[in-house]
């Protein structure tokens, strides 16, 4: 399993590393947000350090690279790790050891759930920053004013968010109303077909590539489905991980399904499993895996116009 297909499996009720889980609602700061006086210290925080692996994307981002005194060891060893190439990395906020070695003036990390891993650490004189949930596009915008005003930049962290939103609502902007199709975000983890819907990143880069989300009407978050929920769900298309499109499509049960085999879209996990920027390169994807003979005028030339077979 990939690094990043690791990292959202956890997101899906599995083990997740660090703190980049995203299941409940955005929590108050553990401490006064710094945030909230971006001017301090002559512009921001001067050190910083990330146990979040979306916090890592936006230091990069809007952060001035002699601030960033740590990332994550998940970036680090990601693909983007070029651009962190000689960052000191934490394994997770456990490694309190090491984070006090850094000399933070504050740490960043998203849902803490465990207060007492906060409380070591401020026992030990450092600053954690949550920023609570991972909700996909509903949170990645504040993520990015608060570590903007972290950074002192808050009107480019604004400005990030705001263009972030213009993007992605323009990836499938050519795609009519009426030549959307229905999908599904679905994996499979043992005995498990596990999804993403409302709440979550998954929808969000199914939404903004122009799929229309067949669970956000029953579902929330990342649902658990048995194949009779499936079946009724009976999306034209499903959206997977690589490699995927054999597991579902050789079930005995689930073959039936009218996306299996043709329509069954497979993405790079450490692309489609991202919550944080790179949301957008996966709406791409979407958009040109799903929609590839589409044009704004609505003719097709592609299997987006066939239209779907009877359920079984």
């Amino acid at each position: 399993m990939s690094r990043t297909s690791w990292i959202n499996a956890g997101a899906l009720a599995l083990a997740i590393a660090g703190s980049i889980l995203a299941t409940t609602p955005r929590s108050v700061a553990v401490e006064a947000p710094v945030a909230a006086t971006p001017t301090e210290a002559g512009g921001g925080a001067r050190r910083i350090a990330s146990a979040s692996t979306v916090a890592d994307a936006l230091l990069r981002e809007l952060c001035p690279p002699g601030r960033i005194v740590a990332v994550t060891a998940l970036s680090a060893e990601g693909r983007d790790a070029y651009r962190l190439e000689g960052v000191p990395t934490v394994r997770s906020l456990d490694d309190v050891e090491a984070i006090v070695g850094l000399r933070p003036d504050v740490v960043l990390a998203h849902n803490v759930a465990d207060p007492g891993r906060v409380e070591r650490l401020r026992r030990a004189g450092v600053r954690v920053e949550d920023l609570g949930a991972l909700e996909g596009r509903a949170s990645l915008g504040e993520d990015a004013r608060v570590i903007g005003a972290l950074c002192g930049a808050p009107d480019a962290g604004r400005r990030w968010a705001e263009a972030f939103e213009r993007r992605m609502d323009a990836v499938a902007a050519d795609v009519p109303a009426d030549a959307r199709r229905r999908g599904l975000y679905l994996t499979v983890y043992g005995d498990r077909f596990m999804g993403g819907t409302v709440g979550s990143s998954y929808h969000d880069v199914m939404s903004a590539g122009g799929v229309i989300d067949a669970a956000a009407t029953s579902y929330h978050g990342w649902p658990t489905y048995d194949v009779e929920q499936l079946l009724e769900l009976d999306p034209d298309v499903i959206i997977s991980r690589e490699g995927m499109r054999p597991t579902l499509c050789g079930h005995p049960v689930l073959r039936r399904l009218r996306a299996c085999p043709s329509d069954v879209i497979e993405l790079d996990p450490d692309l489609l499993d991202d919550p944080g920027p790179g949301m957008l390169e996966a709406a791409e994807a979407v958009r040109a895996a799903v929609y590839p003979g589409v044009s704004a005028d609505g003719s097709t030339g592609s299997r987006s116009a066939r239209p779907p077979r009877a359920t079984p």
